[in-house]
């Protein structure tokens, strides 16, 4: 609908229906009246001087920081995991822990390394799959 000055309210409805009733649900929207110009120039200009954060910088921000944290604990467990290796060695050979629980502690250390691995190939490929171009139809998958 239209009137002489070029408002248009346009009447919008929603798929989900009102609870009790089952009414439809909708909304009207007004078009070109001075509110919307006045929100629309808004947003620009909250835009304009960075006050709207970027969603996809933000995100890929998360995503490298979250990338850094697991290959950082992937080298701790790394490190543990040798250590661990060689205390259990040296423990096993002195006959204070038995062939059983070595290999229950390897098991436990190497659980660890793993889960940090692979969580740092989750987010190299969340990384990717935020970069990449729509149109490529490459896939990337590390696992």
């Amino acid at each position: 609908m239209g009137d002489k000055n070029r408002h248009f309210i346009n009447v919008r409805f929603m798929e989900k229906r009102r609870r009790g009733d089952c009414a439809k649900m909708g909304y009207v929207e007004i078009k070109g009246n001075e509110l919307e110009k006045y929100e629309l120039n808004q947003q620009a200009e909250e835009k304009i001087k960075g006050l709207v954060p970027n969603l996809k910088v933000w995100q890929e921000l998360q995503l490298k920081e979250e990338r850094d944290f697991f290959a950082q604990k992937l080298e701790e467990s790394e490190k543990q995991y040798n250590l661990q290796i060689l205390e259990n060695t040296e423990l096993l050979q002195t006959a204070k822990i038995d062939q059983t629980e070595f290999k229950k502690r390897e098991r436990a250390a190497l659980a660890a390394k793993h889960f940090f691995q692979k969580k740092m190939q989750e987010s190299e490929h969340d990384l990717f799959i935020l970069n990449k171009n729509k149109y490529d139809m490459r896939r990337f998958i590390p696992y």
